[in-house]
């Protein structure tokens, strides 16, 4: 099977116009904000999500809705409290749990922020998600991480 010059025209042609266009997609430059480290991290946040992660270990459900706005209070029941703390306090409390802060986001003008949770028990890590606006806490959730 013999290639005419025109097909192998055709079959360089190609190559070159696919080569160039690769090229145009990954030779630009992406701007991508610094990720933002602990230092960057929002103070409040911080205090909030530290006051929760104890009062979860602990059961206390007056220091868990301390930091909540009226809205999350009146949704987290202590029965619902009760429930939380008692599936994650003893692994928080007896192998420990360090959270790693992994950044934050804006949605629906409130700023999430996210957090890595590892337990020393060697079981499954979870995914933090804290909810702020004006300074308390809006939603406060604990999940696998998928």
């Amino acid at each position: 099977m013999k290639i005419k010059v025109r097909e192998l025209a055709f079959l360089v042609g190609g190559f070159v116009i696919g080569a160039g266009v690769a090229v145009l997609f990954t030779a630009r430059p992406i701007h991508n904000a610094p990720t933002q480290t602990a230092s960057q991290m929002d103070p409040t946040a911080q205090r909030c999500f530290n006051t929760l992660l104890t009062a979860t270990a602990a059961g206390d459900y007056n220091q868990f809705v301390s930091v909540a706005n009226d809205t999350f209070r009146r949704g987290i029941t202590p029965s619902k409290f009760d429930s939380i703390s008692q599936s994650l306090g003893p692994r928080i409390q007896h192998g420990g749990c360090t959270p790693t802060y992994l950044g934050q986001f804006r949605q629906n003008d409130t700023q999430v922020s996210l957090w890595r949770l590892a337990f020393t028990d060697g079981g499954e890590d979870r995914l933090a998600r804290l909810s702020m606006s004006q300074d308390r806490v809006n939603g406060f959730v604990i999940t696998p991480a998928f």
